[in-house]
């Protein structure tokens, strides 16, 4: 990938549509422990499925 400006293509109520990696860091949300350190990530089901093409 080249950067920012990439897109990834995806079917929304029968519509082509598509989102760019800063669109898709927004719907992703990081999980901390007590201790304030990143333990794992939360990716939405439909985002994983677009990434994994």
């Amino acid at each position: 990938m080249s950067g920012e400006l990439d897109c990834y293509h995806y079917m929304c109520s029968g519509e082509d549509s598509e989102m760019t990696i800063a669109e898709i860091r927004e719907l992703v949300q990081y999980v901390t422990n007590a201790h304030g350190e990143t333990t794992g990530v939360l990716v939405p089901l439909k985002v994983w499925e677009l990434l994994k093409k």
